[in-house]
């Protein structure tokens, strides 16, 4: 029996459809029957490189603040911070899309998504699935082996044929196809990194060619599917990783990556379980229907449990063996204008992200936390001394994958916010007593005390 949830109807967008991911690499299935849709994102994979943006505004700048604040002079003490402290460019570039898979399929039985339709997630096995009258299709991401893989069977013996092809409009730059494979690969602007996405087939009864940039499969009755995306972020070829990677997962082949993506998934999935209400028959209808059912005391104990489960199955989707934390919307994305960039809001939404991890037994999904407000250090140095003046550390509200510190947007009250290094540095202690080593947070809070002494003033009867 499968633990999770379901839907008798496709996705509208991507924001409905079922999220894998592996940490580095996330993946959004559609549903739907005989156009079928992948969205393939890539942790690092933002647009534009690292930027400087911060004014040399300093000391002075900042006494001149001051004194506007101390005669009670707000508005105009606001309207020359965003002249004297904002940064220009004054916003970071967006996370962005790897691609988008589309498989067309024909020779199937005409599909009617009705009472033979259903798709859904199960968190237990860490997998979504959509079985319609014809066919049944299986979407994983093995962190173990960094690929994507679908599997595709039908339910009947009756063969098909499909063609899958990779688009990234607009942005398409370089496209390649191998026997058995095909490519799309670039730069993500001017600075920003190098990425490249792959399709490969696997193992199938139908006869496989690539044909104008297609992959295409002939009178199949079941098929498999690889997909991988990688990037320089590290300093890797990204071509030669994403190549490498799929070749290697074919050669291990399906039965093996699979079995070693329930292995690792299971091991951090199956620590802790929560059970507030089990109701057999509420296990039995779509995720749409128990929603408007959530007045019901009932529903509402058992939705509660899901919801428990899924962001659990979310967080080790989106924050295992990776390099990048979770951001506004974990690693999935389908918009090059996503809202608020899709970044690291840190004056509450990334620190959101984190809350469970440890309660929830998932303490190494925070590791990516650690590694971004690392490399936040020294930018966050750079950008006391320049912005305040002052020595030691600071950072506000937003941040990106290059750990950008400047003061980010137009509107004063949250962008000149100094303490989103503060924030997230109280994070990382509340992490620490779960791992009994409240040490590791002090090189964070030295540096943040320091500027804090630095940009605060004391005001009369011992006031900050």
């Amino acid at each position: 029996m499968r633990e999770g949830f379901f839907l008798n109807h496709p996705a509208k967008g991507w924001e409905t459809g079922l999220p894998v991911g592996n940490g580095r690499q996330g993946a959004v299935l559609f549903g739907t029957a005989e156009t079928e849709k992948i969205l393939l994102n890539e942790e690092s994979l933002w647009y534009g490189g690292k930027q400087e943006r911060g004014q040399e505004a300093g000391r002075e700048k900042l006494a001149e603040l001051r004194s506007l604040l101390a005669e009670g002079k707000a508005e105009e003490a606001q309207r020359l911070c965003g002249r004297y402290l904002s940064s220009y460019p004054r916003y970071m570039n967006p996370y962005h899309p790897a691609a988008e898979a589309i498989l067309t399929f024909w020779g199937m039985e005409a599909e009617k998504e009705g009472e033979a339709y259903r798709r859904g997630l199960d968190w237990q096995e860490g997998e979504v699935w959509v079985e319609s009258g014809t066919q049944r299709r299986v979407l994983f991401s093995s962190s173990h082996d960094q690929v994507t893989l679908l599997h595709l069977e039908s339910k009947r013996g009756k063969r098909w044929n499909m063609e899958l092809g990779l688009n990234r409009r607009p942005f398409e730059q370089e496209a390649e196809s191998a026997e058995a494979a095909i490519y799309l690969s670039g730069q993500s602007g001017e600075g920003g990194v190098h990425y490249c996405v792959g399709c490969m087939a696997g193992e199938s009864d139908g006869s496989w060619k690539v044909e104008g940039g297609y992959l295409v499969l002939q009178e199949a009755s079941f098929a498999e599917l690889l997909f991988c995306v990688c990037t320089d972020y590290e300093g890797e070829d990204a071509k030669a990783s994403c190549k490498n990677r799929l070749e290697r997962a074919k050669e291990a082949g399906y039965e093996e990556v699979y079995a070693r993506h329930k292995r690792d998934y299971a091991a951090q999935y199956n620590r802790m379980q929560l059970q507030l209400s089990f109701d057999e028959e509420l296990s039995k209808l779509p995720a749409d229907v128990l929603l408007k059912r959530a007045g019901e005391p009932k529903v509402r104990a058992y939705l509660t449990q899901l919801l428990f489960s899924y962001a659990r199955y979310l967080l080790i989707s989106s924050s295992t063996n990776c390099l990048l934390p979770a951001n506004l919307q974990g690693i999935w994305n389908g918009s090059f204008t996503p809202p608020w960039e899709s970044g690291y809001t840190i004056n509450i939404n990334l620190q959101m992200n984190y809350w469970m991890a440890d309660a929830a037994g998932l303490g190494e999904c925070f590791t990516p936390f650690l590694r971004l407000l690392e490399r936040m250090l020294p930018n966050g140095r750079e950008t006391a001394r320049k912005v305040y003046g002052c020595e030691g550390f600071v950072a506000h509200h937003n941040t990106n994958l290059w750990g950008d510190t400047d003061i980010t947007g137009l509107w004063i009250p949250a962008a000149c916010w100094v303490t989103g290094g503060a924030w997230m540095a109280n994070q990382v202690y509340q992490h620490a007593s779960y791992e009994e080593n409240e040490k590791e947070c002090f090189r964070f809070w030295e540096k943040l005390c320091v500027s804090f002494m630095d940009i605060c003033k004391e005001r009369a009867m011992a006031v900050w």
